[in-house]
């Protein structure tokens, strides 16, 4: 039963980076993107 348990915690320790990582990935984009639009407004004004 112990093993199982180790497995579990593992699997769900592996769930948690990821979760963790989708967070970090998806404020990365969400920043970029906010960086990204003031640069392209004044390339259409020019």
């Amino acid at each position: 039963m112990k093993k199982i348990y180790k497995k579990v915690s593992k699997f769900n320790v592996a769930v948690e980076d990821l979760l963790q990582w989708i967070e970090n990935y998806r404020w990365m984009v969400e920043t970029i993107e906010e960086a990204r639009q003031p640069v392209a407004k004044v390339n259409n004004n020019s």
